[in-house]
């Protein structure tokens, strides 16, 4: 039997997936989980904001591939393992900031600071 991403779902006494999936029982797993998977992912982060984004993600990619579920584990051990790889990623993201360089003009400008002073007021 083919498990579609629309019939699976969370059995909300024991945590695990069932074939009738409603909408209902993932937000009642949301409110189950939401404190374990936040501190796990302040854990990670160390910000308040970024952990409740990698949280938004987790829900988000746990739902959408809720039929990838084995049925031999906790729904809320795969959950947490989620919010995990969701943490490790949104990390990263934050460090890796692309700038575009400076123009040529201001370049030249960041060693000298009363230069860089005297432009400002000219142009003011």
């Amino acid at each position: 039997m083919v498990m579609t991403v629309q019939a699976a779902t969370f059995n909300l006494r024991g945590g695990e997936m069932t074939a009738r999936a409603t909408l209902a029982d993932f937000g009642a797993f949301y409110e189950r989980t939401y404190p374990t998977a936040y501190r796990t992912a302040y854990a990670i982060v160390g910000e308040p904001a970024l952990a409740a984004d990698a949280v938004q993600d987790a829900y988000l990619s746990a739902f959408r591939q809720r039929a990838r579920f084995r049925s031999d584990g906790s729904a809320e051990a795969w959950l947490i393992r989620i919010v995990v790889n969701a943490s490790i990623s949104a990390t990263r993201r934050r460090r890796i900031r692309w700038v575009d360089p400076l123009p040529a003009g201001l370049a030249s400008t960041v060693d000298e600071p009363a230069r860089s002073v005297e432009r400002i007021s000219i142009l003011d």
